[in-house]
């Protein structure tokens, strides 16, 4: 694109610029699709990547992902067995909330569940709420159908994630996506002709009820229309249909070998009605003419002020509309296209226009002290702008409707614990990498929601089950460095997955990233990219029979590389931290090459490497880590060109096993009590032996109300996974191990019970105090053995086994805790010097004569003077981009900065500078 805009001789500023690499980077697009998109899977709302954080955090226990994980847990969609599972054939006007909406919200959430805990109960729940739709014939095509039917997504969202269940056959998910375009799927006829005003009449399902969007309403119910086929496009790879929906979104024509969108322009027609916010007049729709976009489409439904079509309605259905938007750009970030940065980041600005306006109504601030209200009005959009306040009198694209002012209905409703808003934050503020002072807002209200309900989840119900796909504080948060998507590549297409320490990784397995991912993903000096093995064009590549590897590394360049450093087995401690040796296969043709590697923003270390010519490898140092998924970032420094890598090597300097624990050994005393605390130890000789002996088929006979209790000392035990198994004669439902004393001094009393205890295993089914069921086979056929197991529990000084029914069936008693194994030495080398230069080594070139970069500490920004068609970016040492644009008039003034560290890095006529700056 780049050589594109230098051949036209377009200058790269301002507004004529932004439109023309928008346009451009449209173009790229078109000319992409000459060639089937390969669709990544999982890929709608969540990649495989995406998938691996979250089951790794919860392990590790790291916040807010672990208190996010138990709320959703608890919450009363996610329960097993809970709802109706009778096939639906119809939904008819009105039902779609209580159908697809609450069986989506469930499915969708089930699906998770089964992903971060592995237990299939979940997975197998979501297939039978997703194969009760697999015979629908009749969805209705009444009122706002596009809108109702768009709620699908959720349906189609947990069926992507389960499409390689093998608990979900292959003939039911293939009627699953029958049924979604019932009665056909065709690009050159449609199924108009099958739909029906009336109800029983009716016979077509989702995909024919939204792939025309809704041109005559409000903006937010053609995006419920667009988001339920991009979705759908991506669920059965099919890139015309996912097109459909992404390039009427950009304004662009349809495909020429789908069904044409809506004709238009309509005629506006006579006032129908007028208030204080807005007039409503009749439309006329032609029936035939040029394909036409409505207010669904970017620009047209966010303004270039961040002002919303809907603002002159009310702000609950603006803020929903904007939140659409976040679901879509976060779904076509996935497969790889950047419309989260269409226009400017639009979607941000309106964001952010949105936000102020709902939340200064209802909280202060120090630059805004009074509700924000608009400075002046104007029909003509170039003179709104998000700094100067006018509200844009805008005529709507469907013709029906002229915005007056901004609408007070709903104002600062909006900031409840659901939503979207950590998605849209982390994206901007880790992917995006944007300055702070362009999401000001959003970082407000997402703080105002910690605040209040400490995470995020999907809202509330009646009616909102498809809202939001939500538990973003579980799904979407990120780590500063954590901007790009882990993953390896076959046949030069991306597959998603975070690699598990201990693995060997490769070097050019580098996190993808959507779009350009220079200074996101890695940092590349050359500017040849490569095409070998990726097909994202990034770093120089080298290639040797099977082999390939990241080649002609210079001074400065670095690669990221984001993996799972897991917690023990059934952790229960938050922040714990191993330690890795991580090694580097490379080779060096000369002397004084460094290597370096850092964790997450911390220290680096490295080493000076050996000139060879086969490849070496070579201990690059010890790392300390938090456990869960975690950046690693590896640095060169030294001569270009002369060093080659091919992969990296990580390996725990302990490892850890879970391993079960001889509960008599490790007590220091086994006591039996009845119900009031008497100790009936002597009469119960055959219970303590048979809770332990191994035999699983004999009872242990603990008489009824009696508790068997374990005693581990002052210290304790660490619990890490608890199981009790039956005989399988009796198999009762009833609780069987009741309570958990604490490590508090003293011994053990019955009234515990009502007390001090904590639940953690009972044979009914349930979750007590947050502990997971790892297995759930107490109940058996033919009277097989069963076990049931939970875990992690905890540190505790009591056991205690409850038979609160008359005949007690548990035959054995399992407990397993971590033991650690020393598997490698410490690197006691000292690690090589980071060579801090003034330069910083990022390209080793020198300042232009015509260009200069200073700081201003008064003002604590930084000062660019250069030609005016210099480019910049303005770094924090974190690696992430605070600041970028264009000098305009030969001098920018930088946004406010903290005090630290800066690399700026200009481009001017092609070449690139940099500057280390100091704000002090």
């Amino acid at each position: 694109m780049e050589a594109m805009i230098n051949k036209l001789g377009i200058m790269k500023k301002g507004k004529v610029w932004r439109k023309v690499a928008f346009a451009l980077g449209m173009l790229v697009f078109l000319q992409g699709q000459a060639q089937k998109r390969t669709f990544v899977h999982p890929g709608i709302t969540y990649t495989q990547a995406d998938l691996d954080r979250m089951k790794a955090m919860v392990e590790a226990r790291q916040e807010p992902f672990y208190t996010t994980f138990q709320h959703m847990l608890k919450d009363g969609y996610s329960q097993i067995g809970d709802g109706n599972y009778a096939d639906i054939t119809q939904i008819k006007e009105g039902k779609f909330n209580g159908t697809i909406g609450a069986d989506g919200r469930r499915a969708h959430d089930m699906a998770l569940l089964y992903h971060i805990t592995g237990n299939k109960a979940y997975a197998d729940d979501a297939v039978k709420r997703l194969n009760r739709y697999n015979r629908l014939v009749n969805a209705s095509s009444r009122g706002t159908a596009p809108l109702d039917n768009g709620k699908i997504y959720m349906l189609i969202e947990a069926a992507e994630l389960l499409r390689a269940y093998e608990g979900w056959r292959p003939e039911d998910q293939e009627a699953f996506k029958k049924m979604l375009v019932y009665p056909f799927y065709s690009t050159k006829v449609s199924a108009d002709s099958y739909k029906s005003s009336d109800d029983n009449k009716n016979g077509v399902s989702f995909y024919w009820n939204i792939y025309k969007f809704d041109p005559g309403r409000f903006g937010n119910q053609g995006l419920f229309a667009v988001r339920g086929l991009m979705a759908m496009g991506i669920y059965l790879d099919n890139d015309t249909m996912y097109d459909r929906g992404y390039r009427y979104l950009a304004c662009l024509p349809g495909r020429k070998d789908d069904l044409p969108y809506q004709a238009g322009p309509p005629v506006q027609g006579s006032l129908i009605s007028e208030d204080e916010f807005k007039r409503d007049y009749n439309v006329t729709w032609p029936a035939s003419g040029e394909e036409y976009h409505s207010d669904e489409a970017l620009r047209y439904y966010i303004y270039r002020n961040g002002q919303c079509q809907e603002s002159c309605r009310d702000q609950g259905h603006t803020m929903g509309g904007i939140g659409n938007y976040t679901a879509i750009a976060e779904m076509a970030w996935n497969q790889g296209d950047s419309l989260y940065g269409w226009l400017d980041n639009r979607i941000l600005k309106g964001i952010e226009f949105n936000i102020r306006y709902n939340l200064s109504g209802i909280m202060s601030f120090p630059d805004q002290m009074q509700p924000w209200e608009p400075t002046a009005y104007t029909a003509n959009e170039e003179e709104c702008t998000f700094e100067n306040g006018k509200f844009y009198q805008a005529v709507s694209r469907s013709k029906r409707w002229e915005a007056k002012s901004m609408a007070s209905a709903d104002r600062g409703k909006v900031f409840g614990p659901g939503g979207w808003k950590t998605q849209a934050l982390e994206h901007y503020r880790v992917r995006a990498g944007v300055s702070v002072d362009d999401y000001v807002w959003l970082q407000r209200a997402y703080d105002k929601m910690m605040a209040d309900y400490g995470h995020e989840n999907w809202g509330v119900a009646p009616n909102w089950y498809y809202e939001w796909a939500g538990w973003g504080t579980l799904t979407k948060k990120r780590t500063d460095w954590m901007v790009g998507d882990a993953g390896t590549w076959k046949d030069g297409v991306r597959v998603s997955g975070m690699p598990t320490i201990p693995c060997v990784i490769k070097a050019v397995d580098y996190d993808f990233y959507t779009g350009d991912g220079e200074m996101h993903t890695y940092h590349n000096v050359g500017k040849e990219r490569s095409s070998v093995y990726r097909t994202d064009g990034t770093v120089e590549i080298g290639k040797e029979g099977d082999e390939v590897y990241v080649t002609d590394m210079e001074h400065g360049e670095w690669m990221s590389y984001t993996m799972v450093f897991p917690a023990p087995d059934d952790n229960m401690d938050a922040n714990v931290e191993k330690r890795y040796n991580v090694y580097a296969t490379y080779r060096s043709s000369s002397a004084g090459t460094k290597l370096f590697v850092a964790v997450d923003g911390g220290e680096k270390k490295g080493k000076e490497l050996q000139p060879s010519n086969g490849w070496t490898e070579k201990l690059l140092g010890t790392v300390t880590v938090r456990c869960g998924a975690t950046v690693l970032r590896v640095y060169m420094q030294g001569k270009g060109h002369t060093l080659d890598l091919k992969e990296l090597r990580i390996v725990p300097l302990e490892k850890s096993e879970l391993k079960p624990v001889d509960i008599n050994e490790k007590a220091v005393a086994v006591n039996v009590y009845d119900a009031n605390g008497n100790d009936k130890t002597n009469e119960s000789e055959a219970a303590l032996i048979a809770a332990s002996d191994g035999i699983k088929d004999t009872p242990i006979g603990l008489r009824h109300q009696y508790f068997l209790v374990y005693d581990f000392g002052e210290g304790g035990l660490e619990i890490n996974r608890l199981s009790c198994y039956n005989d399988g004669v009796t198999q009762d439902t009833r609780e069987q191990m009741k309570v958990l004393g604490n490590t508090a001094e003293g011994g053990f009393k019955g009234e515990w019970n009502q007390s001090e205890a904590k639940d953690v295993l009972r044979t009914n089914g349930n979750i007590y105090d947050g502990i997971p069921i790892l297995e759930n086979t107490w109940l058996t056929e033919d009277g097989a053995e069963g076990c049931y197991t939970v875990g992690p529990v905890g540190k505790y000084r009591y056991l205690a086994v409850y038979n609160w029914s008359a005949a007690c069936n548990i035959s054995e008693i399992g407990i397993w805790s971590n033991v650690n194994t020393v598997m490698e030495e410490e690197d006691k080398e000292a690690s090589a010097e980071w060579e801090d230069d003034e330069e910083d080594g990022i390209t080793g070139t020198v300042l232009s004569p015509n260009l200069s970069v200073s700081a201003h500490p008064a003002e604590h920004c930084i000062c660019i003077y250069a030609p005016e068609e210099a480019r910049f970016r303005v770094i924090g040492m974190d690696g992430r981009v605070v600041e970028s644009g264009c000098v305009r008039d030969g001098i920018h003034y930088c946004n406010k900065l903290p005090v630290g560290l800066y690399l700026v890095r200009v481009e001017i006529q092609g070449k690139v500078y940099v500057r280390k700056v100091m704000l002090h």
